[in-house]
């Protein structure tokens, strides 16, 4: 599973046609699913405040609810296409500062000059990405102030592995051991990580793995928004069950 593709918010080496390709069509997508990012970002709403980095950021489609949260955010992205959307959008706004990053070289200047800056950093959907994800999370952890949280969303079930995940760039996907065992090595502290989103992960075999399919049609993404209601109560009747879509965590610096 160690392949060169890299979809939004990672920072390595990329297969250009299927990223620009699936990459973007995936982001406006999840753009047009409020309910689906609303669903995510509420896994971590209660540790946003005070100054906060998303990395990955894309076109910004949690940007939007982490600013509603917190005092000042710095948005990062390597891709220009994204980061022109991301000035576009909050290029004006005094609170939210907007710095390329490509996550596989060392952090800007920018983010280091005054040594630890961030009371939380956001992580949706980009540590998959990474050749060194060991790497990337260590100097994540250097940038968080003592008590802050690094709050990660990783793909799950490393069996659910398919076309799509190829197809964004996945390089992986994750256990709770595994991603516990990764925060953890970077001097981390956390509860076990929860899977959720089970409804979705029955969707994404049968796509990627079934099908074979290279992306998700816009009308599914907009459907499956129109379920997540259904998705959060089927995650509670299963909530024993290590299943799911996706894996959330939330990794403190002591």
């Amino acid at each position: 599973m160690d392949r060169e593709p890299r979809a939004p918010g990672g920072g390595g080496p990329a297969d250009r046609p299927t990223k620009a390709r699936v990459g973007p069509a995936t982001l406006e997508g999840f753009a047009r699913a409020p309910d689906f990012n609303a669903w995510i970002y509420g896994k971590f709403r209660d540790a946003i405040h005070g100054d906060v980095m998303e990395v990955g950021s894309g076109i910004g489609n949690l940007s939007r609810l982490v600013l509603m949260d917190a005092r000042r955010v710095v948005l990062t992205d390597t891709e220009p296409t994204y980061l022109d959307t991301l000035r576009r959008r909050w290029g004006a706004d005094p609170r939210a500062e907007i710095v390329k990053w490509n996550l596989n070289e060392p952090p800007p200047s920018a983010l280091t000059v005054d040594g630890p800056r961030f009371d939380a950093i956001v992580a949706v959907n980009v540590i998959e990405h990474l050749s060194d994800d060991h790497g990337v999370v260590r100097g994540l952890a250097t940038l968080l102030r003592p008590g802050g949280c690094l709050l990660v969303y990783v793909p799950a079930c490393p069996w659910a592995f398919g076309s799509l995940d190829v197809a964004l760039g996945h390089r992986r996907r994750y256990t709770a051991a595994t991603l516990e065992t990764l925060l953890r090595q970077s001097g981390l502290v956390l509860p076990p990580p929860r899977y959720m989103n089970r409804l979705g992960l029955l969707a994404w075999v049968m796509s990627g793995r079934i099908l074979k399919m290279t992306a998700l049609p816009s009308d599914a993404i907009a459907l499956f928004n129109r379920v997540v209601g259904v998705a959060r109560i089927v995650d509670w009747l299963l909530a024993p069950l290590p299943l799911g879509l996706g894996l959330v965590a939330r990794a403190q610096k002591p």
